[in-house]
């Protein structure tokens, strides 16, 4: 066990100084043709894709984007550009914890792509609909609109979006402990990843992976996976996933009862997530730690409580609860609408 952790803080010190990672060479690339590009929707679709290259290391820099390229859109009238402006607005809100504002700029956005025949932005727009409602544990509304995203994705096999859609439909059924259903899921999206050569979503699906194994109880198998996936997201330094599988490791080892391990990787899932303000892995991995001190002391156990309170009112206040059934109520009212 002080292998695997001594092997993993080796690879994060070598991608802290090795030269810059796929994800930052690729936004590199990006801006590189944002200086150069004339017409303004080329602008709007350039700013959109460097939205995405940032929410997982800069949300304020995806946030400025976004913004950049949804005002832009609405002076050269470019809903399409709007769509995928909005959705990037929607991500980072997520993260951020604001579930509220994501919610319903994802709602406007699938809105504006189902009015303009957009069949893929509209299933982009209900996948991220789909993952505000997994981010408020209603896994069941989140599957409905992932099943609706599905549909659309049918002539789109190849794309990473539909890859996506069965990795995230595979994570809330594990987190549903559906796991024969997860395991399904997750194998359709290797195969696609696979077959299509989408590199960068393996240690995604390779995490999905071990949390299904260990919820199997196949501890072997399971730190197998966690160990492929922890290599390959440092290598691609995308700091939200990373916060996210440490939070999975830990939450591994504490049901292992291998305390050490647990808070170690624990407290690097809650550095990782503080330094972005992403509040959904920054309530998780405090949760984590505040558990295992409950059993040894009694003041680092408070001290992390209280930032899982904190992070905890920042999604699930109950201003925001109010605000998230409002716009569900809304949302629902105007689907009748439709189909009358």
């Amino acid at each position: 066990m002080r292998f695997f952790i001594t092997f993993i803080l080796i690879i994060l010190i070598a991608t802290k100084v090795s030269s810059q990672s796929m994800t930052m060479l690729h936004i590199d690339s990006l801006k590189n043709e944002l200086s150069m590009v004339k017409t303004d929707t080329s602008r709007v679709l350039i700013m959109a894709n460097l939205t995405e290259g940032y929410r997982g290391s800069k949300p304020d820099s995806a946030i400025f984007y976004a913004q950049q390229a949804l005002q832009l859109t609405k002076k050269i009238q470019f809903p399409r550009g709007e769509v995928l402006a909005l959705l990037g607005i929607s991500v980072v809100m997520r993260e951020l914890g604001n579930l509220p504002k994501a919610l319903d700029v994802a709602m406007k956005a699938q809105k504006i792509a189902a009015d303009h025949h957009y069949v893929y932005e509209e299933a982009f727009s209900l996948v991220r609909i789909a993952n505000v409602y997994g981010a408020f544990k209603n896994f069941t509304e989140a599957l409905n609109y992932l099943h609706q995203a599905y549909e659309k994705l049918e002539p789109y096999e190849g794309n990473f979006l539909n890859i996506a859609t069965h990795l995230i439909a595979g994570i809330f059924l594990q987190q549903m402990n559906n796991l024969d259903s997860a395991l399904y899921e997750e194998n359709l999206a290797w195969q696609l990843a696979k077959k299509y050569n989408y590199r960068t979503i393996e240690p995604d699906i390779q995490n999905a992976y071990a949390n299904i194994f260990s919820r199997k109880g196949d501890s072997k198998l399971a730190l197998q996976y966690y160990h492929q996936s922890m290599v390959g997201m440092l290598k691609l330094r995308d700091n939200r996933s990373i916060s996210a599988i440490f939070s999975d490791v830990a939450t591994f080892y504490k049901r292992e009862n291998q305390k050490d391990s647990a808070i170690y990787y624990a407290k690097q899932a809650l550095e990782y997530a503080q330094a972005m303000s992403y509040k959904n892995h920054e309530m998780r991995a405090a949760t984590i730690l505040s558990e295992i001190y409950g059993e040894s002391d009694s003041k680092l156990a408070l001290f992390y409580y209280k930032q899982a309170a904190s992070a905890k009112d920042s999604l699930y206040s109950a201003e925001k609860v109010q605000a998230l059934q409002t716009l569900v109520f809304e949302e629902q009212e105007r689907l009748k609408e439709l189909d009358a």
